[in-house]
């Protein structure tokens, strides 16, 4: 199975625990979304750094700040990352089980369909209605309205009907539960078993869509993560003046830069999977 990397890249599953990976993780640090996204932050830290570190070398006799703050504050600022990141990871998670719930359903669904009927124009049409299931899942939970990735998966009677509609993927499975009744109704005691069991998987897959919903329009709490961007801002932005005492003042600025890249970057991959979708 291939796997997107954080740079963007693909590779196999198995290559990341690779021995000699560790070296394209370092080489692909300015390419990393996470890397880009806090390096506005980074940068601005960085600047205050080098102000203190200058000001401290032209007036060295100056006394510091004493680090006790810091060490006391700083496992509460590590626990809340780590619960921050642990929450998105919960939510990602999550998010990956209901999606395999929906590749699931979808591939049973055609795979029962294309055995029962014979009429190839009703498999077409029902596979269709499945491939285009997830495309229109993604959309409505990213809030996006357009038909253009099923336009050519779909016939212009079902895309006229979808558009109708203010919940594209739950129009579509009712569009499915029309499709298969007449062809089932009338055709023994076994075809309504065959036919029960598929409506049961399309009843999954909307439950599937209100399991996403309650993912994507329940975000963490925004006092939870306000008040750790906030505590880690101003933690981060003091943190030079007890760190002069303990390094040259030249010497401060890359030791400073690792702190922080390493804490903002934490904090980072949470908000980054927070929204798995």
């Amino acid at each position: 199975m291939l796997r997107y990397t954080d740079d963007g890249r693909r590779l196999a599953a198995a290559s990341r625990y690779s021995g000699d990976y560790w070296t394209t993780n370092l080489l692909s640090l300015w390419r990393s979304r996470v890397f880009k996204r806090i390096l506005p932050h980074l940068q601005f830290n960085v600047l205050v750094c080098c102000i203190i570190a200058g000001f401290y070398a032209y007036f060295p006799d100056i006394p510091h700040m004493e680090g006790v703050v810091h060490v006391i504050t700083g496992s509460f600022l590590g626990l809340l990352i780590a619960f921050r990141t642990n929450a998105g990871y919960q939510r990602f998670w999550e998010a990956r089980c209901i999606w395999e719930q929906v590749q699931n359903r979808c591939r049973n669904l055609g795979r029962v369909f294309s055995t029962h009927v014979s009429k190839d124009e009703m498999v077409n049409r029902t596979l269709s209605l499945l491939a285009a299931f997830p495309y229109l899942l993604k959309q409505h939970l990213r809030g996006e309205s357009g038909l253009d990735e099923v336009q050519k998966i779909l016939s212009k009677e079902d895309l006229h009907f979808i558009q109708r509609s203010n919940n594209a993927p739950v129009s579509l499975c009712m569009r499915l539960s029309a499709l298969l009744r007449p062809i089932f109704e009338f055709r023994g005691q076994e075809m309504i078993v065959v036919w029960e069991s598929m409506d049961k998987d399309i009843q999954r897959l909307v439950d599937c869509v209100g399991a996403a919903e309650r993912i994507s329009s329940t975000p963490v709490p925004v006092s939870y993560s306000r008040h750790t961007s906030r505590f880690l801002a101003l933690w981060s932005l003091t943190l030079p003046f007890c760190m002069v005492g303990f390094f040259h003042p030249f010497a401060l600025i890359p030791a400073y830069s690792f702190v922080c890249w390493a804490l903002m970057g934490t904090e980072e991959v949470g908000h980054l999977i927070e929204e798995p979708f």
